[in-house]
């Protein structure tokens, strides 16, 4: 696992992880690979249609303001 993969995963799961579970919610890294950040959604935002503006609306700038390398997120 790279070290850019365990510092965004330590982020979001010390950090993103108390606003997802405002949304009985959590998310998970499923791969990361050239800059692209691939996210599953779990808990409540599991199968949600509104879970895609979820991540790019709320979840993706803070990721990328945070970790500049992160090009593109992805859901899985």
């Amino acid at each position: 696992m790279s070290s850019d993969r365990y510092d965004i995963e330590q982020f979001i799961e010390l950090e993103l992880a108390k606003q997802l579970r405002l949304q009985s919610a959590t998310c998970q890294v499923t791969d990361y690979k050239d800059g692209v950040l691939t996210l599953k959604l779990l808990g409540g935002c599991s199968g949600c249609p509104s879970s895609q503006v979820a991540i790019f609306n709320s979840i993706a700038p803070i990721l990328q303001e945070k970790f500049p390398q992160i090009k593109d997120i992805t859901l899985d």
